[in-house]
């Protein structure tokens, strides 16, 4: 006579959906476990040997097992169980009821799904579930009606002693993951922008295409405010549709994470920085400086000298200088404009941004700060010649064109392959190319 709580079993539905098994191990007698766990949707689409018997109007025992997909399992049979029995039962039904269970049992219980990779949550609020919730991965109690024992053996305390409470700290745990995930996604893209020009220095000695001071100015200033944003990002909408994730392969940061930043949307950012590192140089506003892709290699050897050779020869080395600070401005303003659009992408890891929504403040106020720093360093005359970005040289309206339009390419290559990227993760989930597209 004592109805389930309200929520219960709404909560049990998104679990389930959630990929989450919930079973009901109690001390009640297994016709009014068996009640409950129908009414609250323990047992939902399961058709346990019981019910197939009454169907076949035969005796329980005539019925094969295997041909059941839930299970009302009585606790005084449990003692005869061998592992194939415990096999066939954890990972052969979804729906499973334990009734006349004692205190021992439930912990033989926990065991059994641990040693099957199965992480488990115990939740109890007597005397007799203080083992089981010490043996669980997660022991919950309740706070309010929960004896000191129970309170004392677990992990957490939920003080509403609500079931469904379990289910929300799921999602907020997801949500905080599936944030961190983004942050660091985001945050790990400009560190190849970084590295390609230092490498094309040593492999080809091509001009240094990024200054080490505006290197710093993005590390720890432009990328400071949009990174923490994504911190606050509110959950996504499919976040309680997704299977549990593989805790020894889906770790925090991921080879396929890697994949992203620096294979996928990383090269995407290179390319268009190189766009603007090439097209700087060859249609800058000194013409005796001009220098084309073809020309370039083994430039920077040559670079900076009173008798400068090859398609710059009449380029003096203040006018080089002004080039090459042209140059690198073109780089940082592309890395930094890059990095704005990507933020937009880095909001959801499957959901189309267009669902999802901008609505998040943080982010808005994350990248407002970003084209101020970006702003500041690139047209305020003190910090252009601290961070090299043109010095003192007043430059002409087309150089400084050169600089954004590259931003352009960017921000439409970058959003129609990540929109194409989570289009298919969402239509084909279990595919190999979503496997390794989805991070």
């Amino acid at each position: 006579m004592d109805p389930p709580k309200k929520g219960v079993a709404e909560a049990i539905t998104i679990a389930r959906n959630a990929g989450i098994k919930v079973f009901m191990v109690t001390g009640d007698h297994p016709l009014t476990a068996e009640a409950i766990a129908r009414k609250v949707g323990i047992i939902q689409y399961g058709i346990t040997v019981e019910d197939i018997a009454r169907k076949r109007k035969c005796d329980v025992e005539l019925v094969d097992p295997s041909d059941a997909t839930a299970a009302i399992v009585y606790g005084p049979n449990m003692e005869k169980f061998t592992r194939e029995d415990w096999d066939d039962l954890l990972l052969g039904k979804q729906e499973i009821v334990f009734a006349r269970i004692t205190p021992q049992q439930k912990v033989e219980i926990v065991q059994n799904l641990q040693e099957r990779d199965e992480k488990v949550i115990v939740t109890g609020d007597g005397v007799n579930d203080a083992i089981a919730l010490k043996k669980a991965d997660i022991g919950v109690a309740m706070g309010r009606g929960g004896s000191d024992v129970a309170k004392e053996a677990a992990d957490v305390l939920f003080m509403d002693d609500d079931f469904a409470s379990i289910v929300m700290a799921i999602k907020e745990g997801r949500t905080l993951f599936d944030n961190l995930k983004k942050a660091i996604a985001y945050t790990l893209c400009h560190c190849i922008l970084e590295l390609a020009p230092i490498l094309l220095n040593v492999a080809l000695d091509l001009p240094l295409g990024f200054a080490s001071l505006q290197m710093l100015s993005v590390d720890l200033g432009t990328e400071l405010a949009p990174a923490i944003s994504l911190a606050y990002e509110k959950t996504e909408d499919d976040i309680m549709d997704r299977p549990p994730r593989n805790c020894k392969k889906d770790s925090l940061v991921s080879f396929r994470l890697l994949s992203y930043s620096y294979l996928q949307a990383g090269v995407i950012q290179v390319f268009w920085c190189f766009v603007a590192y090439f097209l700087t140089f060859s249609l800058n506003s000194r013409y005796e400086c001009r220098v084309s892709p073809s020309d370039m290699y083994d430039l920077s050897s040559n670079y900076f000298n009173d008798n400068p050779i090859g398609p710059y020869g009449g380029c003096s080395v203040h006018n080089q200088q002004v080039v090459l600070s042209q140059v690198q401005t073109a780089w940082y303003v592309t890395v930094v404009l890059g990095q704005f659009s990507n933020i937009w992408m880095c909001k959801t890891r499957q959901m189309s941004l267009f669902q999802h929504g901008i609505e998040n403040p943080m982010t808005i106020y994350g990248v407002v700060i970003e084209i101020m720093i970006l702003m500041l360093i690139v047209f305020v005359p003190g910090l252009q010649g601290v961070f090299n970005t043109n010095g003192e040289d007043v430059i002409s309206r087309s150089d400084y064109a050169l600089y954004f339009v590259p931003w352009v390419g960017i921000l439409v290559s970058l959003w129609v392959f990540c929109e194409s990227r989570k289009w298919w993760t969402r239509k084909y989930p279990t595919g190999k190319v979503a496997k390794l597209l989805m991070w």
